[in-house]
């Protein structure tokens, strides 16, 4: 990293902010970023900052805290700085002063707006907003002031709201409901289940064979063990601690990262698991699958761990693409193709 990339980086956190979603105007002279307060963990509420790129002048806080904005953006020849906060998009013009005027909304939508991206040259912004009410796909497009075009469609925001410090809760209520229905329907041979998934996938693996010994074979790929290493080595730091719902140095406990981590229900582990895990990720560190190998081995239960050198958080080199294809194959044929094997 350079010493003016350091430099700012440095700027962004403010008064122990967790700062996120930096983004630099096209002419190069303003950086944007949202930021919530030092130890939130609802992230409900943040914040819009801006500050110009040569830190000649302090950050600025450009509103108010009390609702969640996101997805900053520069739209209008860098002239317009838009955001997202409570379902509507929203601007401010900064001038070479700084931020001038009030924040005019652009769109108010009752749904919720996910994806905010400038297209041509930054005269045109790309809205992507769901509707509960409704599937239908719809799109508009405007010029001028209202340069805007959106689609109907849902998003995750209601998901994301519901693990807040509860993750591992209501999404393993879901998938409980939809496997039984499954079963129910007769698509899905309650003798021969598995379950695999990838980073939050991976976690929900690892928290399935934990609570249950439904699954006669499972993947666990970039998965969480433990939500409070999470917090101490994770790329998002501080931050995760929205989703296990506390920090490990909040005295000896208990704490409820501990009851929403795989590790601490492992003696329970009766489904033979696969740990696969990129040696150089920085989203979830690899010393997650190595404690719930740790674990699994402590108990006995069966299992194997790979762990692929060079590879972060997604695998890129395609020899281990492949492998993982291969192995991920393999556990589910030896385990799920004969319901008397095992």
């Amino acid at each position: 990293m350079s010493e003016a990339a350091a430099a700012l980086t440095a700027d962004l956190i403010v008064d122990g902010s967790q700062a996120a979603d930096p983004v630099i105007s096209p002419d190069g002279r303003w950086v944007a970023w949202t930021a919530s307060a030092a130890g939130e963990r609802e992230q409900q509420v943040s914040d819009l900052w801006l500050a110009p790129v040569g830190g000649s002048a302090a950050p600025v806080r450009l509103t108010g805290g009390s609702a969640l904005i996101r997805l900053p953006c520069w739209f209008w020849d860098s002239a317009w700085l838009c955001w997202v906060a409570d379902g509507e998009v929203r601007r401010l013009r900064v001038t070479a002063g700084g931020p001038a005027g009030d924040a005019g909304t652009v769109l108010r939508h009752g749904g919720e707006v996910s994806g905010l991206v400038p297209l041509a040259g930054g005269r045109l912004v790309a809205v992507v907003a769901g509707d509960e009410l409704t599937d239908d796909d719809e799109r508009r497009q405007a010029e001028g002031d209202d340069a805007l075009a959106w689609s109907e469609r849902a998003d995750g925001y209601a998901f994301a709201a519901m693990v807040t410090a509860a993750v591992g809760q209501d999404e393993w209520t879901d998938i409980l409901a939809g496997l039984d229905e499954l079963v129910a329907d007769g698509v899905a041979d309650p003798a021969r289940l598995g379950i695999a998934g990838w980073s939050h996938g991976g976690f929900m693996a690892a928290w399935a064979v934990t609570q249950t010994g439904r699954f006669r074979a499972a993947v666990m790929g970039a998965g969480i063990a433990d939500w409070a290493m999470q917090v101490g080595a994770g790329e998002l730091g501080r931050a995760e601690a929205a989703l296990g719902g506390s920090f490990g140095w909040e005295g000896p406990g208990p704490h409820l990262h501990d009851r929403q981590s795989p590790i601490s229900y492992a003696a329970n582990v009766t489904t033979p698991v696969l740990i696969l895990h990129g040696a150089d990720d920085t989203n979830v560190p690899v010393g997650q699958a190595m404690y719930f190998h740790r674990a699994l081995t402590q108990f006995g239960a069966e299992h194997e761990l790979v762990i692929y050198p060079r590879e972060n958080h997604s695998f890129t080199e395609r020899a281990h693409q492949i492998d993982v294809l291969e192995r991920v194959r393999s556990w589910f044929t030896h385990w799920l193709g004969d319901p008397a094997a095992g």
